[in-house]
């Protein structure tokens, strides 16, 4: 990926990882699949982190307010994609293959790709200040509409879906 820092309009790095499922997977894959992909970048021992997964994988837990819930829904039909990527274990140290493993295992979301970011491409790309860090991707044109703002991510998505 890029060293350069992602803004709005700024089209996706080619971005390849492995997933849950030690499989090689590249972020282009999604385009066209639906009008927009959530990338998520979390780390393993970012307690809100753990929290927005659970969420995405069906949890009340009160972290997203109940409004968001249509996003979920729409995760889970397809018709908008979220990827997570990974790039911190518990310990700080760069996330590997087990790790995303683990989290599959403790969120087990469908068609939600749990991706390696050991090597920090996609979080060095977004710069995100804290996380989770939310951007949406156009996944038309595969370029950036939102980066690093959790809130507007969840509200462009909602608005789109009322559409």
């Amino acid at each position: 990926m890029s060293t350069r820092w992602a803004g709005e309009g700024d089209e996706v790095p080619r971005y390849i990882a492995l997933t849950q499922f030690d499989e090689e997977y590249n972020i282009y894959h999604m385009a066209g699949s639906a009008q927009y992909l959530v990338l998520d970048t979390s780390a393993v021992w970012c307690g809100p982190c753990n929290a927005m997964a659970d969420w995405l994988d069906g949890a009340n837990n009160g972290f997203m307010p109940a409004d968001f819930d249509p996003i979920r829904e729409a995760v889970e039909e397809g018709r908008v994609r979220w990827i997570t990527t990974l790039y911190e274990d518990g310990s700080g140290n760069p996330a590997d293959q087990g790790n995303v493993e683990d989290w599959y295992d403790d969120y087990p979301t469908d068609l939600v790709p749990v991706m390696v970011d050991g090597d920090r491409d996609v979080i060095d790309w977004i710069r995100p200040p804290a996380i989770p860090s939310l951007s949406l991707i156009d996944l038309e044109t595969m370029e950036a509409v939102i980066v690093d703002d959790t809130s507007g991510v969840m509200n462009e998505v909602l608005e789109s879906l009322e559409d």
